[in-house]
């Protein structure tokens, strides 16, 4: 009994070494540059990465700007709700509106907006007689809306760009990339802040957004996947919303 337990121990840690060797040599014939080697791939990382600097710079220059006129903290609050309330109550429309038009037009419309809005606010501070709150409050007003529509596009636009079999590979690429500009576009917006003034960072911002606008562009136009049947807005938000809390896997009750 024992060499009989013996030989089948054997024969289990020879199968686990088999495939882990197998796994191994699997993972030599990857290379971790894999999903670059795409175009399509290396223009979405950079209209990612160009897109976080511009609106993660634009969240200080814009908060800090505020704060020079109010001098009240509780204004960058208000800065916070004024951006975050359209970008998340349009959400559910947003993902609504991907799933019936082009995801790459919704993005290049959302990225030309945001273009707009962070030239309206270097003018609006450039014009020094002016300083309208009111009118920075609106500027992030828009912005926050053509965030609402822009985030589900976006993201939907990635799972066309990517093929299946590199999406852990390109995922790696992209959450590196918006990490590191998440990082980089407020630090470095501090210093131009500090030399050129706000006109000048909301024009940096503005080359930012227009650098992401181009790389949108230049990726090949997908179509929508083919559906058997279009449901109206509010079922299938609310189909949506069913969904999410229905699926265990989400960490809901």
């Amino acid at each position: 009994m024992f060499y009989i337990a013996h030989y089948c121990l054997t024969a289990h840690q020879e199968s686990i070494i088999n495939i882990l060797l197998m796994s191994n040599q699997n993972n030599k014939s990857r290379d971790f540059r894999d999903a670059l080697k795409i175009a399509d791939i290396r223009l979405f990382i950079g209209s990612v990465g160009f897109f976080t600097l511009a609106s993660r710079a634009l969240a200080v220059v814009i908060g800090f700007q505020i704060y020079n006129i109010t001098h009240n903290p509780l204004s960058l609050g208000w800065l916070g709700l004024v951006e975050a309330i359209p970008a998340i109550s349009i959400a559910p429309f947003g993902g609504y509106v991907a799933d019936h038009i082009n995801r790459r037009t919704i993005i290049l419309i959302t990225r030309a907006a945001s273009c707009l809005c962070t030239i309206i606010l270097a003018i609006i501070s450039w014009q020094t007689h002016i300083n309208s709150l009111l009118g920075l409050y609106a500027m992030i007003f828009i912005a926050g809306v053509a965030r609402g529509f822009a985030d589900p596009a976006n993201t939907a636009f990635e799972a066309q760009v990517v093929p299946k079999h590199l999406t852990v590979n390109a995922s790696s690429w992209i959450g590196s990339t918006w990490i590191s500009c998440s990082v980089l576009g407020p630090a470095a917006i501090g210093f131009i802040f500090e030399a050129w003034g706000a006109p000048g960072a909301y024009l940096m911002i503005t080359g930012g957004f227009i650098l992401s606008w181009i790389f949108t562009l230049a990726i090949a136009s997908k179509p929508l996947p083919q559906t058997r049947k279009k449901d109206p807005l509010f079922k299938s938000i609310g189909a949506g919303w069913s969904f999410v809390f229905k699926t265990q896997r989400f960490g809901l009750p």
